[in-house]
């Protein structure tokens, strides 16, 4: 089983193992969960889940190979500004991503904006990347069973998983990354990036309306 089987991304906004409107498949686990956007006054909140008896820790070679012990699973965020003129040139070309034609149309509306509102979203829209919620693999939360079965969180769970939870401060296009850090039995450092990429994430509500902007 590879290292990023053995982890998922969970929320409280589950679907059914029938549900086929798949909102984002390019997420761990968003076959199963919704991974969405915090909201204005309501951070909408996820975690990053263990398979029950897996293990994250790796020995990097069969014979006489050096173990590898995980030490942290963290998600780091990244928003793509189209003020930023590196940031635009991604959307304008995404390359093969899971937001690459709504990144193009955003780039595309962009340029169509007039320089007064250019101006207001530099200030409404201002840098908020969070910082990285790195979680020791033996604090993770375990892969809820059933796996349709995360309506609430209990206060137990919340007491022991709490510090875990991540969100994604607001709608838009981020560049996420599933990270693991190691340590080796010799005291080197590694850290893998298990999953990449650029997703268009809104709000919860948005996903089940027609009209949605895309900012």
């Amino acid at each position: 089983m590879s290292l990023l089987g053995r982890l998922r991304w969970e929320s409280i906004v589950p679907y059914d193992d029938g549900f086929t409107g798949y909102h984002h498949p390019e997420v761990p686990g968003g076959r199963l969960f919704l991974t969405a956007a915090s909201r204005a006054g309501g951070a909408v909140r996820h975690w990053t889940a263990l398979r029950p008896g897996a293990t994250l820790n790796v020995v990097d070679h069969p014979v006489n190979g050096c173990l590898w012990t995980a030490t942290g699973v963290g998600v780091s965020l990244r928003e793509l500004l189209p003020y930023e003129t590196a940031d635009l040139a991604k959307l304008k070309s995404p390359g093969p991503v899971a937001a690459e034609g709504m990144a193009k149309v955003a780039a595309a509306q962009w340029d169509w904006l007039s320089t007064q509102r250019k101006q207001w979203f530099r200030t409404a829209f201002s840098r908020n990347d969070p910082p990285v919620v790195w979680c020791p693999p033996n604090e993770l939360p375990r892969w809820t069973v059933p796996e349709g079965g995360v309506l609430s969180l209990s206060p137990a769970w919340e007491a022991a998983h709490g510090h875990c939870r991540w969100s994604i401060p607001r709608r838009g296009f981020w560049m996420w990354r599933l990270q693991v850090r190691y340590t080796s039995e010799q005291g080197d450092h590694h850290t893998v990036d298990l999953a990449d990429d650029l997703s268009w994430f809104r709000e919860p509500t948005e996903y089940l309306g027609e009209r949605i902007s895309i900012w």
